[in-house]
């Protein structure tokens, strides 16, 4: 029986496609916009998951209320704009900032890939030629 590690293969940097001296890590064909639209995607992922974790935490922190010292000491809430603080931090603010940075990244990061050829007249009257 062998005593080398079995797992060698799987720990060589070479045994994953994406390291450069993997033979395959070359052969990229993938279209440029899955390339892109994988990228925004992730982008857009990161926005939103940074807007939750935000919203989540100081909701929690601010907006809850311990229902067991209600009677010892009512809560203060600082109101800005007539709303308690929390809502405006945890609330309006990353509702602000992910308009702007939406509409940035649709502006600025976002590539505006060539799809091909049009085939919407070909698809319309292979559409209305097949009702006659």
């Amino acid at each position: 029986m062998s005593c080398s590690d079995p797992f060698a293969t799987l720990n060589s940097p070479h045994a994953s496609p994406l390291h450069p001296s993997h033979p395959h890590a070359s052969d990229d064909h993938t279209d440029p916009t899955v390339r892109h639209a994988t990228r925004e995607a992730i982008g857009i992922g990161l926005i939103w998951l940074g807007a939750l974790v935000w919203t989540s935490t100081i909701s929690y922190l601010f907006g809850y209320v311990d229902r067991s010292t209600i009677e010892r000491q009512p809560p203060e809430f600082h109101l800005i704009l007539g709303m308690p603080f929390w809502v405006v931090w945890g609330v309006m603010l990353p509702w602000i900032l992910c308009a702007g940075i939406s509409t940035w990244f649709a502006l600025r990061v976002m590539a505006d890939d060539d799809l091909g050829t049009d085939h919407a007249e070909e698809l319309e009257a292979d559409i209305t030629g097949a009702d006659r």
